[in-house]
């Protein structure tokens, strides 16, 4: 496998430039210093020459370096680019933008689907434990993409896309990435909420491993049904066990049908102004149950399905943007847990 240095080194543009390493390479990661990267960017733009540009950063990183030093963030930071080096191809170039964020910039393809199953594969790698000294981390991160000449024409452009992008995924609950579409992110505006991130932490605080983890979901769902006032939360695994947290649903919530999923989306929002008979056996599912609005979020990891989990009320309620960050961020964190504790 080649490192960053001798893919960047075997980059025709690279190789033109008289340059030398210590400003050609960010010192820590060995991946391509802001300036350079930036320039090699202003090139492909002047050679007409199609890329994607996505701006990634590490999740909550900040928190890494306050609990556990710099020189752990700094390890983390080598971990995650190391990683990235072994997923992208020769084509890819990887540049330090400032902090725990990367540009990544590909000349493979900026076909969707190719584009797609690269973060997705990339994605999927990132999200492996890494043991660092005698603690074991989970990292996520988040990701935003656009591509030239088809998102914009600019650098300008494409930065502001791929960066409105990368905080749409934070506002989906982080962990994710997402492709600019101009249908769906035309009119795109960030929401931010530092309460958010607060209780991400908190909820993130109940998993110590001090208990059995059930006990600890538990304990979150009654976290978390505090925070978004809601009447219940369930967890239906493939294995059959259940955790149920509700004052009136306790005895009568039956477990989430399979085929209620018609996408490849991993979550279902029923509310006030959404249509709960999105399918047929969904619509039933809600009548028997007497819920009129709900969440529902598939559980899987590496392609494999491990269960759902439904926040769910009585009542018609219209979910907001925060609440689905949330609500995503703590299901996909859950869904780690159950993977890694086979």
């Amino acid at each position: 496998m080649m490192s960053f240095v001798d893919k960047i080194r075997n980059n025709e543009y690279f190789k033109n430039l008289n340059i030398s390493d210590d400003v050609l390479f960010d010192a820590l990661t060995k991946t391509v210093s802001r300036r350079c990267l930036l320039s090699y960017i202003s090139y492909l733009i002047k050679q007409k020459t199609p890329f994607s540009l996505a701006v990634i950063d590490i999740d909550n990183f900040k928190q890494f370096n306050d609990n556990y030093g710099h020189m752990i963030g700094d390890e983390i930071l080598i971990s995650v680019t190391s990683i990235m080096n072994s997923v992208l191809d020769e084509n890819t170039i990887v540049g330090r933008y400032g902090g725990d964020e990367f540009i990544i910039v590909s000349t493979s393809s900026i076909e969707y689907q190719d584009r797609w199953n690269c973060l997705k594969s990339l994605f999927v790698n990132i999200r492996k434990p890494i043991t660092l000294g005698q603690s074991t981390f989970f990292i996520t991160c988040s990701c935003g993409q656009s591509a030239y000449p088809v998102d914009d024409t600019t650098y300008d452009g494409l930065f502001l896309k791929a960066d409105r992008t990368l905080y749409r995924a934070k506002n989906k609950g982080r962990n994710c990435f997402v492709i600019f579409d101009k249908v769906k992110h035309a009119n795109l505006t960030i929401q931010t909420d530092e309460q958010v991130s607060v209780k991400m932490l908190q909820i993130n605080k109940i998993f110590k491993g001090k208990q059995e983890l059930y006990s600890e979901i538990y304990e979150s769902f009654i976290k978390i049904s505090n925070m978004l006032n809601i009447d219940g939360i369930a967890l239906f695994s493939k294995d059959n066990k259940q955790i149920i947290y509700s004052d009136i649903f306790s005895d009568k919530l039956t477990k989430v049908p399979e085929d209620i999923y018609e996408s490849d989306e991993d979550i279902i929002v029923v509310n006030e102004r959404g249509k709960t008979d999105k399918t047929k056996t969904l619509f039933r599912y809600l009548q028997e149950n007497e819920i009129k609005s709900c969440v529902i979020f598939r559980l899987n990891n590496r392609e494999k399905i491990l269960g759902d989990i439904i926040f769910y009320n009585s009542h018609y309620r219209l979910w907001q943007e925060t609440e689905l960050a949330l609500i995503t961020y703590t299901s996909i964190y859950i869904s780690q847990l159950l993977y890694y504790n086979k």
